[in-house]
């Protein structure tokens, strides 16, 4: 019975390796595709998705830590870090 189970791990493992090995590439495929469609940005368009990328971190990061601030506080945030994201 152990050894019967051995053989079937074994198949599974080199099952999901045959399955799965054709697929590794395409998280590769993904990133060049994203670096290609948003190089293709203007400037202006690039900085309002940065902005708004800024802006949810700062959002998500103040419900995380709970800090409850106001837009004003928000606002700074997004201007510090703003520089950091888009670059």
């Amino acid at each position: 019975m152990v050894i019967t189970m051995k053989y079937i791990l074994l198949f599974i493992k080199k099952t999901l390796r045959f399955v799965l090995k054709p697929l590794s590439f395409l998280p590769a495929i993904f990133v060049m595709y994203m670096i290609f469609r948003l190089s293709a940005q203007d400037g202006v368009t690039s900085s309002q998705l940065s902005l708004k990328v800024s802006h949810k971190i700062v959002v998500t990061a103040d419900k995380i830590l709970d800090k409850e601030l106001s837009e004003a506080q928000i606002e700074h945030y997004v201007d510090r870090i703003h520089y950091y994201v888009r670059n």
